[in-house]
This record gives C-alpha cells, sequence and structure tokens, in this order.
C-alpha cells in the first residue's frame, strides 16, 4: 500500500473519529432565539446562499485546524484536545443553524444558490455524532437529491455514514457500480425502500 494511500486512511478514520467524540453542552435558548432571528432576516437567495457558505466554511476550517494540530502536537496532546472541544462545539452550533435554517427555508436549490450553500446541509449533518439526526433529515435530504439538489456524491456520502453508524459495518456492494445503484442499494439497506 502506498503512503499517500496510508495518509488518506489515517485522515478518513481521524475524520470519523472526531465525528463521533462526545456531544458539546446544548445551545442556550438565547442562541436559538438570535439564530432563528438571523435566519428569518434571510430573505432573498443571495443573503441565504451567503449565510450558508459561511457555515458550511466554518464547519470546513475547524477540521483544517483540527487536522493541523493533531499533525503537529498528535492525538493525545492538550492542544488538539482543545481544538476537538472547538470542533464539537462548532459542529453542534452549525447543526442547529442548519435545522432552523432547513425548517424555515427547506433545502436549498442548485438553481438559486451557490454550490457551497446546497451542499452545506448535507456537510453539516454528515459530521453530527448521532443517527436520529440522519434519521430526521433523510426525508429532506432524499427529495433534495430526487429533484437534483443535492448530488449523488453528496448524498451516497451521507447514506455510507448513516449505514455505518446504524449497522456498525460499511455496506458491501461489488465493484464496479454507478452512483444510482449504490443510492439505491443504501436506501433499500437502511429501510427506506
Amino acid at each position: 500500500m502506498s503512503f499517500m494511500r496510508l495518509q488518506i486512511i489515517f485522515l478518513a478514520v481521524i475524520s470519523l473519529i472526531s465525528c463521533k467524540t462526545e456531544k458539546a453542552p446544548d445551545s442556550s435558548s438565547s442562541d436559538i432565539e438570535q439564530w432563528t432571528h438571523e435566519i428569518n432576516a434571510l430573505t432573498n437567495d443571495e443573503l441565504q446562499s451567503e449565510y450558508l457558505v459561511n457555515i458550511y466554511e466554518r464547519d470546513q476550517k475547524t477540521r483544517r485546524d483540527e487536522q493541523k494540530i493533531l499533525q503537529q502536537f498528535g492525538y493525545n496532546s492538550e492542544e488538539h484536545k482543545k481544538t476537538t472541544e472547538k470542533l464539537i462545539k462548532a459542529d453542534k452550533e452549525n447543526l442547529k443553524k442548519i435545522e432552523i435554517y432547513l425548517a424555515t427555508h427547506g433545502h436549498p436549490t442548485t438553481s438559486m444558490h451557490k454550490a457551497k450553500a446546497f451542499q452545506c446541509p448535507v456537510t453539516v449533518i454528515h459530521h453530527a455524532p448521532d443517527l436520529e439526526t440522519r434519521e430526521k433529515h433523510f426525508p429532506i435530504f432524499y427529495e433534495a437529491y430526487k429533484k437534483r439538489h443535492l448530488s449523488g456524491r453528496a448524498f451516497a456520502m451521507f447514506l455510507n455514514r448513516f449505514h455505518e453508524m446504524k449497522f456498525n459495518r460499511a455496506i458491501e456492494i461489488k465493484s464496479p457500480f454507478r452512483e444510482e445503484f449504490e443510492i439505491d442499494t443504501l436506501i433499500y439497506a437502511l429501510g427506506y425502500k
């Protein structure tokens, strides 16, 4: 196995671990009120896109920061522990914001929103540490996928993690296979068809 492939596998495992860490304290009701007010004020597609892109970029930055600290100081370091706590807090806040956004505005569309904006909800929820969050949002993402407002690649990623969390193992599909086949197989395996 090549060194590059080992690095990719290592980073994937670390990312999985960081998504399954302990839960941060719940957001306060004043935070939720503030986020609800912010989201209600997003009265057009441009403002909605900007808001979602900011959440997406925060999500990705906290992950890059965590990986950088991990590589620099190691997994058991105090620096990594602090960075992981920040990551968990950011994930929890981002998740709540996305849940409020989806309840208020629905899933963003490919025709009206920027690419990072319509990928943001599934990316944020992909990082949620619990199965219930995935179950709750599956119908929204499935509908967005069917309407082509969510890429097959992103939806397959969501479904694969969902399956791994529900059954403690990855699904095995004989290669080669098409993306649509993978998605249909995962939906069936998860009990939605």
